[in-house]
């Protein structure tokens, strides 16, 4: 017995997973514009998810808001710990992935990642995309801008 995918549904906005960026200095001229231009390539874009971070996760849902587009926040499980935060990040990081990937496997959805600059966090959600051939906008090698 096979399992037929769905067929990918054009129509319905695309899901965005927006990962890394934590420490990216923001430079609202010029990145508002860049991600904006990202959000509008992939367009339509019915929703962007991302881990609630501050720096480009920030970003993308002030941007995502500002053109009516939905935004999900997926925090990490609360710790008791400090030892158990790393843990947590990349469980939260994980959930991000497999939710994507069952929204494209069976509901036909469109969906993509895009990966900013990050550390430990970003390449473990990145190879947790690619271990379920979900797409990735890799831009972790785009230099960190330098204000004059």
């Amino acid at each position: 017995m096979s399992i037929d995918k769905p067929a990918v549904d054009l129509h319905r906005g695309a899901l965005v997973v927006v990962t890394g960026g934590r420490d990216y200095p923001w430079d609202e001229g010029i990145d508002t514009f860049l991600l904006t231009a990202l959000l509008h390539y992939f367009a339509p874009i019915a929703e962007v998810w991302h881990g609630g971070a501050v720096g480009v996760d920030e970003a993308c849902e002030i941007i995502a808001e500002h053109y009516g587009i939905a935004v999900r926040t997926f925090l990490p499980e609360p710790v008791l710990l400090p030892q158990d935060i790393q843990r947590a990040l990349l469980a939260r990081n994980a959930k991000m992935m497999d939710e994507l990937d069952a929204a494209i496997r069976h509901d036909g959805r469109r969906g993509l990642a895009v990966a900013f600059p990050g550390q430990e966090g970003t390449a473990h959600a990145v190879g947790h995309a690619h271990r379920r051939a979900i797409h990735v906008v890799d831009l972790r090698a785009r230099p960190y801008p330098r204000k004059p």
